[in-house]
């Protein structure tokens, strides 16, 4: 399989230029679930944060992960209380950061296993 490079002023560096034209968008968020930020909501959050064209980063203390790795934000280690700097930069930042939000913002683990749609709606419990 060929690889090929980019030439100046091709489609791929055009796009690259622009998706810096976008501010990156910080917010803190603290683990609210008893649990903590353990397997399932990570891979629920990891799984949501995939649907965005956005970059998306988790940070906690030091350490700084890509949101869309399970085990990446597994490693962080983020037990009930944890903050978590979240940043993210591209056309969707805004609408991203208000998703994940809710899913790290929540105290229950069903509330958070069914937040996945990308608008910020949730399902009415059952």
């Amino acid at each position: 399989m060929a690889v090929s490079k980019s030439e100046p002023g091709s489609e791929n560096n055009s796009e690259a230029a622009s998706w810096k034209d976008f501010p990156e968008i910080r917010k803190t968020f603290r683990i609210q679930s008893r649990q903590g930020l353990h397997a399932r909501p990570a891979a629920v959050f990891a799984q949501v944060a995939t649907r965005f064209k956005c970059t998306i980063r988790v940070c906690k203390g030091k350490l700084a992960v890509d949101a869309r790795s399970i085990m990446g934000l597994l490693t962080l280690s983020a037990s009930r209380g944890s903050m978590l700097d979240v940043s993210a930069q591209g056309p969707d930042a805004e609408e991203a950061l208000r998703v994940l939000e809710q899913i790290i913002c929540r105290a229950d683990l069903p509330a958070i296993v069914t937040v996945a749609k990308p608008d910020g709606s949730t399902p009415p419990p059952k």
